[in-house]
């Protein structure tokens, strides 16, 4: 656990970005969508929705290119959530 624990630590570390380059790609499209979709969209994610997302999906799907598939977060969920919200920026422990 302290292994898969770590790894996941590793992947949380912040990326940097260009700020303007992300502000335009947003801008771009958002003349696109209604009212309503725009609304949705500056909704924050909450733990509710991260855990949704984990369980909904299926469980042999890997949700990055790292190939590990959604039943191991599964099965690890309770051990996990905690490092899961906190590398998400969807609350704390």
């Amino acid at each position: 656990m302290r292994v898969f624990s770590d790894y996941m630590r590793s992947k949380c570390r912040l990326i940097q970005v260009d700020e303007e380059c992300v502000r335009t790609m947003v801008e771009a499209g958002r003349d696109r969508l209604s009212d309503g979709w725009r609304e949705t969209l500056e909704l924050a994610t909450t733990a509710e929705d991260l855990k949704a997302a984990v369980f909904d999906g299926d469980r042999k799907k890997s949700p990055g290119r790292d190939g590990i598939g959604l039943e191991l977060f599964k099965v690890l969920w309770e051990d996990i959530a905690c490092d899961m919200r906190t590398c998400s920026g969807t609350g704390n422990c």
